[in-house]
């Protein structure tokens, strides 16, 4: 899989798997970092399923509610302090405005406002 295919996309469809091993799939923003993606998400989501379960799907949304066709599977882990900043200003590098503004709504709607996590998943090799 060449990541440079999905590096221009604005989301990614993350597959994580709860405690019953249910498929929970949710649109994330991303970003591509070398051989990994990096996405964000709220403290508490998908960071409670990869504590279970590291295995993760993913794909690109072609259009707004529309996951491509064609899935990968990769391995997640929740990162936490430099490498967490680091992820942070990769976010703020590929949607720049856009995401100043939904930290902003987020902030002001929320009564109390759940931390950013930041994920780093890698592609597993397929044949």
């Amino acid at each position: 899989m060449d990541l440079d295919q999905i590096k221009a996309r604005r989301l990614l469809a993350l597959t994580t798997f709860d405690t019953t091993g249910c498929a929970v799939t949710r649109p994330l923003w991303f970003a591509v970092d070398g051989e990994r993606i990096v996405v964000i998400s709220l403290e508490g989501r998908e960071g409670d399923h990869l504590a279970l379960d590291t295995d993760v799907e993913f794909g690109v949304i072609d259009q707004p509610g529309e996951i491509a066709a064609e899935t990968w599977p990769g391995i997640a882990r929740q990162l936490s302090g430099e490498a967490a900043r680091a992820a942070s200003h990769l976010m703020d590098t590929k949607y720049g405005f856009r995401r100043r503004i939904f930290r902003f709504f987020y902030w002001f709607t929320r009564s109390r406002p759940r931390r950013e996590s930041y994920l780093e998943i890698r592609p597993v090799p397929t044949r």
